[in-house]
């Protein structure tokens, strides 16, 4: 090829992304954003690496290195189980055995623990001997012999970067929600009375225990079924 034929290559134009440098030399806005889901950090970002456009994807879910650390498989399932725990305690009331449901309810609750009904003020209590003695006066007037809660979808979320409590409660290193379908026989008229609803918690370590620091329950229908 001669010289007169030469033709000279285009160079090549480098594009920038927006999230590039600017051409003043200055830094663009941080395109980077970070969720927090049950404290786990979840990264996307742009920039320019070496000339080239790069891409984050969506990090892997951290590893907890600090033994301390809550929001293992363990403890979702004991805190769960506070919910069950409930059910069953607040069952055995039902059946006129208020001592049995005390006992669970002991092993549910924080000694302190706020316990009571959505726009309810009559219905505040502290603690498990507080709220035993409440639930129990209620089925009593209200005829029941047997009662059966069904508690379902329950849904634990944890505190990003709880630690173990040790010795004592800390701050809240959880939350909980749990469905409810609730059903009280009537012993005269055989009538039932079914409630929806939903419980709403704060949970906590206590000597290496999980337990209930705050229960809400949020009615969300009721009705009576007449017996035939």
């Amino acid at each position: 090829m001669t010289n007169d034929e030469h033709r000279q290559r285009p160079s090549q134009q480098r594009t920038s992304a927006a999230v590039g440098p600017n051409d003043d030399g200055a830094d663009a806005p941080d395109a980077g954003r970070r969720g927090v889901l049950l404290g786990v950090g979840l990264g996307v970002g742009l920039g320019m690496v070496g000339g080239s456009l790069a891409t984050g994807a969506m990090a892997a879910p951290a590893q907890a290195t600090d033994s301390r650390v809550v929001g293992t498989a363990e403890d979702e399932r004991a805190i769960r189980q506070l919910s069950i725990d409930y059910a069953l305690a607040t069952d055995a009331i039902g059946g006129n055995d208020r001592a049995a449901g005390l006992a669970r309810y002991l092993d549910a609750f924080t000694d302190d623990a706020l316990i009571m009904v959505a726009g309810s003020d009559d219905s505040r209590c502290v603690g498990a001997a507080q709220w035993a003695a409440y639930v129990d006066g209620v089925f009593r007037r209200s005829g029941y012999d047997r009662t059966q809660h069904l508690v379902g979808t329950i849904d634990v979320r944890f505190a990003q970067g709880s630690h173990r409590a040790e010795g004592a409660a800390g701050q809240t290193q959880a939350t909980m929600s749990t469905y409810l379908h609730a059903t009280h026989h009537v012993t005269d008229s055989g009538a039932l009375d079914i409630v929806l609803g939903t419980y709403v918690d704060d949970v906590v370590q206590v000597s290496g225990q999980w337990r209930i620091a705050r229960r809400v329950l949020s009615v969300t229908a009721s009705w009576v079924v007449k017996p035939a």
